[in-house]
């Protein structure tokens, strides 16, 4: 922890109570972050790389005043310093805001950075040559797959956190993390208007740099190759991990408790009641080791708590804010940004127990929606979902065949009653640990 800048963070909470708050609490991300890209690599010079390096610096401040009056003010800053032209704004809005008697900074809740593994140790020892190797690696995977395949644009991105909370009850608390992703794109020679992406993300150089991405959309590419028709009969929808994975992303705040009481969530009114099979269980968990979304307390600095959001396919966890938390007379859960948002921490659903190999025995012929073709739009409000997938027809006695773009327009909660078998697969996609899903009677649309 750098005293510096806590020393800066302990001044912007005094100037507060000295400008007429009652309590205050300072929440801010200081994020080093760097990018290398294949392009970069084919035209500078040999033996070198150039990358492009910035820092950033967001700020939020929270002031209470005697009657619980609350305002908050954030945006990014050149220097902590530089935020106390934030503070009054805080104080004019506090004063604007509805009175709320027990609001103010949570209270201290123990707090463990141990075991989280979210600081990369080798980060400082990376090397541009390194970093060279892998895009490099990744692009000649890529084509090494067929000669038909192009790849595009690869790029490696890496970030330095440095987290600090501090608040007028003497609370502090700080933490150092990384973060790497290396995205990829690449299309087939015969179909240029359809490329395919994909990303690999972790809080570890070692994960990202040991798996072939560009190997791995070389192969989807390849295995994509014959174009056939949709068939006559209703087939079985398996959507693979990387689809349910962002599903749960998408649908997760829709568990905050304050938008429930808000009436500002399709789930308002069925807490305690079925929306999915008894197959499906999801917990929000933001201590995973190496986790996406790991973290040792939230923007407002509270420790986060594994919340169930679903057991058995029952509506069972909400998000709790510090309000929320208050009302309840418990703890709040610590998922909270410091833009009043929900931040989820990393989404765990609990594998079945039937592998891909047995369930497409079974299934013998079915389609795949193997990822997005565009981002998925999902209301929160109402639960309609619409996202658009790559599909394709597998079956055990012939070739996959390539149906092309299909629409799902549907609701969350259709969407969730249709599933009927959960594998045991479990894969991690960002901040998600899912399975496949195998679904019957969804709708598809196919787009011209």
């Amino acid at each position: 922890m750098s005293n510096e800048l806590v020393r800066q963070t302990e001044e912007l909470v005094g100037q507060a109570q000295k400008r007429g708050a009652s309590q205050a609490e300072v929440s801010v991300s200081v994020v080093n972050s760097s990018q290398w890209s294949s392009s970069r690599i084919s035209s500078g010079r040999k033996g070198s790389i150039e990358s492009q390096n910035a820092t950033s610096i967001d700020l939020a401040i929270r002031v209470f005043n005697k009657d619980g009056q609350c305002g908050t003010v954030s945006g990014v800053v050149d220097s902590i310093g530089a935020g106390g032209a934030l503070i009054d704004e805080a104080i004019s809005k506090a004063d604007a805001a509805a009175a709320e008697p027990q609001a103010g900074p949570c209270e201290r809740y123990d707090a463990s950075g141990r075991g989280l593994n979210i600081l990369d140790p080798r980060h400082a020892r990376l090397t541009d040559e390194g970093r060279r190797e892998i895009l490099s690696w990744n692009l000649n995977s890529c084509r090494g797959v067929s000669a038909r395949i192009r790849p595009g644009e690869f790029t490696l991105e890496e970030r330095e956190n440095l987290r600090l909370y501090t608040s007028s009850l003497g609370i502090q608390r700080s933490e150092n993390s990384t973060w790497y992703q290396i995205r990829g794109r690449a299309h087939h020679q015969g179909r240029p208007a359809f490329p395919i992406s994909g990303k690999l993300t972790s809080r570890q150089f070692s994960d990202v740099a040991s798996r072939p991405l560009g190997a791995m959309l070389g192969r989807v590419l390849e295995s994509a190759e014959r174009a056939v028709k949709m068939p006559a009969k209703a087939l079985p929808l398996v959507l693979e991990p990387e689809v349910v994975a962002e599903i749960l992303l998408r649908m997760a705040p829709a568990f905050d408790a304050a938008r429930i009481a808000n009436q500002r969530s399709f789930l308002c009114g069925k807490i305690n009641h079925a929306i999915a099979p008894s197959g499906l269980h999801v917990v929000d968990d933001a201590s995973v080791p190496s986790g996406l979304n790991t973290r040792s307390f939230d923007d407002w600095g509270v420790p986060p708590v594994p919340v169930p959001l679903i057991q058995e396919g029952v509506f069972a966890g909400l998000y709790l804010d510090g309000r929320q938390a208050r009302r309840r007379g418990v703890r709040p859960s610590g998922h909270m940004s410091a833009f009043g948002e929900i931040a989820t921490g990393n989404l765990v659903a609990r594998p079945g127990s039937r592998s891909r190999n047995m369930i497409f025995a079974d299934l013998r012929q079915y389609l795949v929606a193997t990822d997005l073709f565009e981002p998925m739009v999902l209301d929160l409000e109402t639960g309609a979902l619409e996202m658009k997938v790559r599909l394709f027809v597998d079956s055990e006695d012939r070739a996959r065949g390539r149906l092309g773009i299909h629409l799902i327009k549907t609701d969350v909660l259709t969407l969730l009653s249709q599933i009927k078998i959960i594998g045991s697969d479990q894969t991690r996609f960002g901040s998600v640990d899912v399975g496949t899903w195998v679904l019957d009677g969804v709708t598809l649309t196919p787009c011209a």
